[in-house]
């Protein structure tokens, strides 16, 4: 009875950053935790649902606000929330792309576009002549300042990286919506862009990315283990090295920026030394797509990823964030952005949508020494992509079921495709149906 006295206030449901944290949305997060959702769920539109809280906090200036409450006010001009951050605010948009991508909701991607239109616009606007990103300081926080506070306003090659991003994704979803205006100048400004931070940053003599213009790499010491919020960033001239900036180069590679032969330099220097988990994470995908797929299990494996599977696992049936080393790898298993859902669905089984929605798929597996086979079955708006391979002594074999409305293509880790259901075939361009493939090495 008592109770009966009291108004209870139940928000749109978001995907949160964490359930035994703060509990928010937090714009960057979703970019990890978006494709577990999408490669294990049927229906996405809590992730449609979060991206529209973030599009209601976005600013006049087109700042998009990093980690909203669910029903506070529309943002005035010059309010940036607590988290000043022009990263989390560009990170709305490669959000936005993924869940476009994956599942091919060209309604969202419409309804959304005035956001991404004026958010580019805003980003566009602190860049210098060659479309290096100028960071200023009233949005200089970012999530390896010291103490998350503001002040870093250094020519960052993660932002630029992630910047390169936002045109691209931009881009594509103008072209599909057919504002071929916006396609056009965007595309051009991700190429600039793309050869601007290549002379900025890439250091051809150690095969990476420098962490800035103004310094070669960052170093993270924490001075409390249960306390990232107290760490301290060294800026130093180490060497490359000493230190690998971990996440403008897992970004890097894993996004595509980086080319095929830079991915390769770069991805032996990927080692889990990252306080983060989400960019070990990238690390792995990156590792796995650039043909180091042993390294990539490497890292899963060394991360305690794999504890969720024993059985005398007790713990939450959740995820480990890489906050910081504890009990089981990680202090807290509760975080959705960094499940190894996607990982080991894009990388291992080796489904990737190449089109908006699927329509085009790639079927590519990312196998080990240790791993001979793998199925599993892909959600999409056109039905499930079941599919399966395993490896025989001269090859690999390919089950896939295509549904309608979409093309396949399968390329097998070695070798090639030589027969597809029985006759001779590449793989290239499968119709809807299912299908066997073989593939032989050593041809």
């Amino acid at each position: 009875p008592a109770l009966a006295r009291w108004e209870f206030e139940r928000p749109e449901p978001f995907v949160s950053d964490g359930a035994k944290r703060d509990r928010l949305v937090w714009s960057g997060d979703l970019y990890w935790a978006g494709r577990n959702f999408y490669y294990a769920f049927n229906d996405s539109s809590l992730m449609c649902k979060t991206i529209a809280l973030l599009a209601r906090n976005q600013a006049p200036d087109g700042f998009v606000q990093a980690c909203p409450y669910a029903d506070q006010p529309t943002p005035g001009a010059g309010d940036y929330g607590p988290f000043e951050s022009d990263e989390f605010a560009a990170w709305f948009i490669p959000v936005l792309h993924d869940y476009w991508r994956h599942t091919g909701d060209d309604a969202a991607a419409r309804r959304f576009y005035p956001n991404v239109k004026k958010l580019l616009g805003y980003l566009g606007g602190f860049t210098r002549a060659d479309g290096i990103f100028e960071q200023r300081f009233e949005t200089s926080k970012h999530a390896f300042a010291p103490s998350l506070q503001k002040g870093d306003v250094r020519h960052r090659a993660y932002m630029d990286v992630l910047l390169w991003m936002c045109w691209r994704g931009g881009a594509e979803m103008a072209r599909a919506l057919g504002e071929s205006g916006d396609a056009v100048t965007w595309e051009a400004r991700a190429a600039q862009l793309r050869e601007s931070a290549n002379r900025a940053y890439w250091d051809a003599e150690h095969g990476l990315f420098r962490e800035s213009i103004e310094r070669r790499s960052v170093k993270w010491t924490c001075a409390s283990r249960m306390n990232y919020a107290v760490g301290k960033m060294t800026l130093g001239d180490e060497t490359p090295a000493d230190h690998v900036a971990m996440e403008p180069n897992a970004l890097a590679v894993e996004s595509g920026f980086a080319t095929a032969e830079q991915a390769k330099r770069i991805s032996p220097k990927l080692v889990a030394q990252s306080w983060v988990r989400k960019f070990i994470l990238l690390s792995a995908i990156g590792k796995a797509r650039s043909g180091f797929g042993e390294d990539a299990w490497q890292i899963i494996s060394t991360n305690r990823w794999g504890v969720f599977a024993k059985p005398d696992w007790d713990g939450p049936w959740a995820t480990a964030e890489g906050m910081d080393p504890f009990r089981y790898g990680a202090c807290d298993q509760s975080h959705p952005d960094v499940a190894p859902a996607g990982y080991i669905s894009s990388c291992y089984l080796g489904v990737v949508p190449r089109t908006a929605g699927y329509a085009r798929f790639s079927f590519s597996p990312k196998p080990t020494a240790k791993l001979t086979f793998a199925e599993g079955r892909v959600p999409t708006r056109h039905g499930p992509i079941d599919a399966r391979w395993e490896k025989t002594s001269d090859g690999y074999v390919f089950d896939v079921t295509v549904p309608e409305g979409t093309r396949a293509e399968v390329t097998p880790p070695d070798g090639q495709i030589v027969e597809v259901d029985g006759i001779a075939g590449t793989g290239a361009d499968l119709p809807p149906g299912r299908h066997r493939l073989v593939s032989k090495r050593g041809l």
